[in-house]
């Protein structure tokens, strides 16, 4: 089976996701029949595999293809672990299963999202994908704010935060969940590199923004809670966060936010990990030319 995800429409690829899904149930109920007990979703992780293995994919692409769940999983608890510390009971987050994340992820990772990686690793085959599992909640400032603070405690120095800028924003902005989504988790797929054409003070990167958009509207700037849920991944994979790339790696400009004056200047928030391993939930100026970071979500 050849496939090229890039040069089909996009109604052969939703017709493609929906035979895939449609295949996943019927090997979750052919197994059910013959007493075998699978794991939520391992028909279609399974079904996806196999059309990984048989379809004529770059060996980078089928790597880009294939998430390891368990570290996403991981970084997804220490922060539900970490908001549950400071909750009132009956404000105590119930955290969802490894089974949860698994079955909500095959559901998640879409065809369309799937050609957007395979493209962009055939134009960049050093580009690879860090998958990060947000908790879909509503998280209060602070709480953003604690939760930064908290990673820095592991960390060689601890975190920096500027509290003036993040006062001026709302807490949803901060965090990016949606109380109307029933889904326990908030999937974003964080690149290596930075975005290609993203280079820029703020106001080049909206207008770049806004064309990828149009035609990859699955693109999103990351929250500052998702990125604090991203340094917690890249730790759970192994990650020291301490060498000479890691500020490239983690640098996300918050440009989808609007500018707020910190001291003498017009800025928007700016999460990244040092090359000394100090992270930040700082500022930048919007006059200042940056490279920017965005996330399929």
């Amino acid at each position: 089976m050849a496939v090229n995800p890039a040069e089909q429409s996009d109604e052969w690829l939703l017709k493609a996701a929906a035979e895939f899904e449609a295949a996943g149930q019927e090997i979750q109920r052919a197994a059910a029949q013959r007493g075998l007990r699978l794991p939520h979703a391992a028909g279609g992780l399974a079904l996806h595999r196999a059309l990984q293995a048989d379809s004529q994919f770059a060996p980078a692409s089928k790597e880009a293809l294939d998430f390891p769940l368990g570290p996403s999983y991981q970084a997804y608890k220490s922060i539900i672990d970490r908001l549950n510390k400071a909750r009132a009971r009956q404000y105590k987050i119930k955290p969802a299963s490894l089974d949860g994340l698994e079955s909500e992820f095959a559901d998640w990772f879409s065809a369309p999202r799937q050609a957007y990686i395979q493209a962009t690793q055939e134009a960049d085959p050093q580009r690879r994908y860090t998958l990060v599992a947000t908790p879909n909640v509503q998280a209060h400032r602070h709480e953003v704010r604690q939760s930064a603070l908290d990673f820095g405690k592991k960390q060689p120095h601890e975190s920096l935060v500027n509290d003036e800028l993040l006062s001026k924003y709302q807490h949803r902005q901060l965090a990016g969940g949606r109380s109307s989504d029933k889904r326990a988790f908030l999937f974003s797929l964080i690149p290596t590199t930075y975005t290609p054409g993203l280079e820029g003070p703020v106001l080049a990167q909206r207008s770049k923004f806004d064309e990828l958009q149009a035609t990859h509207p699955q693109l999103r700037v990351p929250s500052p809670f998702e990125a604090i849920t991203f340094w917690a991944t890249l730790r759970a994979q192994g990650d020291t966060l301490d060498n000479g790339d890691v500020y490239a790696r983690t640098s996300i400009v918050h440009f989808d936010l609007p500018e707020q004056r910190s001291a003498e200047w017009l800025c928007v928030p700016h999460s990244y990990i040092d090359n000394r391993g100090v992270p930040h939930l700082g500022y930048l100026s919007v006059d200042f030319t940056s490279n920017g970071r965005l996330a399929i979500g």
